[in-house]
């Protein structure tokens, strides 16, 4: 029987990403194609590394190297593994094993961008017309 994800714990990860990180659309839509390659990867190599006891490493990981590529000034590790009380050493392990499951590859092509970003579009507006008609009634 597949494990329950604990979406509290996901959603509280993203609450402390939007006021603390201040993460950008493109931050996000880039994450988003990075964890779709690194699920994807898990199935080709028959590795299962995502799962509910390893969901809040891997979202760290995915996130610390994701901003990495992005931005100038970035938190280091250290950092990261104080907030969510995680030990230094096996943090950096972890992402040197993220990594090495993406073949190191983080680039995201233009095409496979547009498309993630467009579905998050098409989600939004969804719960855009959601939110009108439940206020309307």
């Amino acid at each position: 029987m597949e494990e329950t994800l604990p979406v509290q714990s996901i959603e509280t990860f993203l609450d402390f990403l939007k006021q603390y990180i201040e993460l950008q659309i493109d931050e996000v839509v880039t994450a988003a194609a990075v964890l779709k390659r690194f699920i994807s990867k898990q199935t080709d190599k028959n590795i299962r590394i995502l799962n509910k006891s390893t969901v809040g490493t891997v979202l760290v990981c995915l996130v610390m190297i994701t901003l990495k590529g992005f931005r100038e000034n970035i938190h280091k590790n250290f950092l990261w593994a104080n907030w969510f009380g995680m030990d230094l050493k096996a943090l950096n392990e972890s992402e040197i094993s993220f990594l090495r499951l993406l073949d190191y590859q983080l680039w995201v092509q233009e095409e496979e961008y547009n498309n993630i970003y467009n579905d998050i579009l098409k989600d939004e507006e969804i719960k855009s017309e959601e939110l009108k008609i439940y206020i309307s009634n």
